[in-house]
């Protein structure tokens, strides 16, 4: 299993990276799914996160991300990770 935060370290990149890490043999990937407050994880995936933010990605975007590399062939399972509030909103 492989992770990844959604627009880091840009948007552009996203896809691409998901792309890679199948192509290197990853079975799951889980997309990190930005939020304001991630206080529980260590400091690069905070880093990450505020990167993310500051690019305006969301959980809509998320969903973009995934449809793009499924467009673009990707296979491997995407798990969405993130705080339950941006989920429930």
């Amino acid at each position: 299993m492989t992770f990844l935060t959604a627009g880091f370290p840009s948007i552009d990149a996203t896809v691409p990276l998901m792309l890679a890490m199948e192509a290197g043999g990853a079975d799951v990937i889980e997309l990190g799914v930005p939020f304001t407050d991630p206080l529980a994880d260590g400091k690069a995936i905070q880093d990450a996160n505020n990167i993310a933010i500051e690019q305006d990605v969301d959980y809509t975007m998320c969903l973009k991300f995934v449809s793009e590399a499924r467009k673009q062939g990707l296979k491997t399972p995407v798990i969405l990770m993130g705080e339950l509030a941006p989920f429930h909103r």
